[in-house]
């Protein structure tokens, strides 16, 4: 693999609701119900859509990012909140 590193001043704007990797690494993420449940530590990415890698006390959930699980990423506050699947601890 290669890679081209660039300065995040100088990278494209992308559409609203699209955001690079770099600017999703170290979120808090949240339930809707206030729960933290820690921080953007990776991303996996799969076939068909990618997988965030969030660690905290409990340890690593991988949370699917899809539109019915994660419901907003706001940058200015550093958070991602999310609305967890049964199942999904």
């Amino acid at each position: 693999d290669q890679w081209i590193t660039v300065p995040a001043s100088e990278v494209p704007e992308l559409p609203p609701g699209e955001f690079y990797h770099f600017q999703l690494l170290d979120l808090r993420v949240l339930t809707e119900e206030g729960e933290e449940l820690g921080t953007v530590s990776d991303i996996l990415e799969t076939g068909s859509n990618d997988v965030y890698v969030v660690t905290g006390g409990s340890g690593e959930i991988l949370i699917p990012a899809l539109a019915d699980v994660v419901k907003d990423i706001d940058l200015e506050k550093g958070v991602m909140l999310v609305s967890l699947p049964d199942g999904l601890r």
